[in-house]
């Protein structure tokens, strides 16, 4: 038996043909996961981000990264094989799901330009009037500035109907001027919380959508939203003006 040498080079052939196999695995492993999983992916991220988009709920809860991405794959499978005409892995929906987030999660966390700068302003003991739009109402809204002076008071026109928000001490006066017929609505315990803008909300998309979310979440009710070039005012039940001041103080010191 012949001494075996220790540290004799291997012979460059073999090592050709092992690299030449390796290579060949690596191409084959990739080929694997891109068939298995990119590729279905590709084809399945943009449905179940459609299936998302149609419940503003989940979409928020995904972005805040609050959801059990297994859970909700389970519970959206049946829509999204429905909407491809095929069988869809759970694993695929899954890493969709996973995907949306990070997607979802730059934009929610984008800098908004509220910050410690902006004030609010809150206003108490407000109630806000319907009438319908005609002439008769019509008439009397110059003689409603007059009575307003400078306290609060808001007017939104629209096609068939006028809405004013004023101070409570001022409704039976301003009630007394329409004819009952023209009066819609009538909602007391209202308070207004304002806030001013930085010019800069006027560039950026998604800003006053962004803050009916964050209300949303909080669960408070916005009875009406009144906005002028650099003011932003939620009209609310008075019960809720404390949890939308602590609202916006959040957002600020974001």
């Amino acid at each position: 038996m012949g001494d075996i040498v220790i540290g004799t080079p291997v012979p460059f052939y073999l090592i050709s043909i092992a690299g030449f196999y390796k290579a060949i695995v690596t191409i084959i492993t990739k080929f694997i996961y891109y068939v298995i999983i990119i590729s279905p992916m590709t084809l399945i991220a943009p449905i179940v981000e459609s299936t998302i988009r149609r419940r503003p709920i989940l979409y928020e809860a995904i972005a805040r990264g609050v959801i059990n991405y297994s859970a909700l794959a389970a519970l959206l499978l049946p829509e999204v094989e429905k909407t491809a005409g095929n069988k869809v892995k759970h694993a695929t929906v899954m890493m969709a799901l996973r995907r949306l987030r990070e997607k979802r999660g730059r934009v929610i966390l984008k800098d908004i330009p509220l910050n410690t700068t902006s004030s609010i302003i809150i206003q108490e003991d407000l109630v806000e009037i319907t009438v319908d739009k005609n002439r008769t109402t019509m008439g009397v809204a110059k003689s409603l500035f007059e009575k307003a002076g400078r306290d609060f008071l808001t007017v939104t026109q629209g096609v068939y109907e006028v809405t004013y928000i004023i101070k409570q001490h001022h409704k039976k006066e301003f009630i007394s001027l329409f004819q009952k017929e023209d009066i819609v609505m009538v909602i007391d315990h209202l308070s207004s919380v304002t806030i001013t803008l930085p010019l800069e909300i006027l560039n950026t998309p998604g800003f006053f959508s962004f803050m009916t979310r964050e209300m949303a979440w909080e669960n408070i009710n916005i009875v009406e939203v009144v906005s002028t070039l650099k003011e932003l005012t939620f009209i609310v039940r008075s019960d809720d003006t404390s949890r939308v001041f602590a609202t916006i103080k959040r957002l600020m010191g974001k």
